[in-house]
């Protein structure tokens, strides 16, 4: 039975520089590359959560600290 997976997604961008530029003043945040029709785009992600209510307590809590995004499901192990 697969299990899902949360993230909590800060923002994506089409220059990988400012993605981790902006992915440095987030600690544990880390840069993913996503193609998207034929092009890059990189996003940043936080955490990797089975609960989806501990990926809502950490968004919520990151949003206090000026950085807003939101839950996404990622890829079922």
């Amino acid at each position: 039975l697969k299990q899902p997976n949360y993230t909590v997604q800060l923002g994506s961008y089409n220059n990988e520089r400012d993605a981790k530029r902006q992915s440095r003043k987030i600690k544990g945040s880390r840069v993913e590359t996503i193609v998207l029709d034929s092009k890059k785009v990189y996003r940043i992600y936080f955490g990797n959560y089975k609960d989806p209510d501990k990926a809502k307590k950490d968004q919520r809590k990151l949003k206090r600290q000026g950085h807003d995004g939101f839950v996404k499901q990622i890829e079922n192990d």
